[in-house]
């Protein structure tokens, strides 16, 4: 398996597993790396790397924001995937929006069709 076949199995199992969200961080900082963990492939972010550190807020819970510290290839591999996967969400969201109105337009149709009420 190539290294990048790689890094995808590993974002897409960090996002399976809610280790990373699979939504855009409300902030993104890179620089170099402070010996981290990354939260994708597990080895440590050294200095001589490039790191991006990931901060997510969770609106529901009052805690402070959670940061993350990815490589810069495991970085992009998320952003990669997340966009995949928002994509996705959005296309099927529209499929049964169209679906929705589809069968609301029939129900109407029917109800304002001359002679459907009552007819035999």
């Amino acid at each position: 398996m190539s290294g990048n076949a790689t890094v995808r199995d590993g974002v897409l199992e960090t996002i399976r597993s809610g280790k990373l969200p699979d939504r855009c961080a409300e902030r993104t900082w890179a620089g170099r790396g402070c010996g981290a963990t990354c939260a994708i492939c597990g080895r440590p972010v050294n200095a001589d790397e490039l790191e991006y550190e990931l901060e997510f807020v969770t609106h529901d819970d009052g805690k402070q924001p959670t940061a993350y510290h990815v490589h810069n290839a495991c970085f992009w591999a998320w952003e990669c995937e997340r966009r995949k996967l928002a994509s996705k969400r959005s296309a099927e969201t529209t499929v049964e929006l169209s679906e929705m109105i589809a069968e609301a337009r029939v129900a109407e149709d029917g109800r304002e069709a001359p002679g459907s009420q009552g007819s035999t």
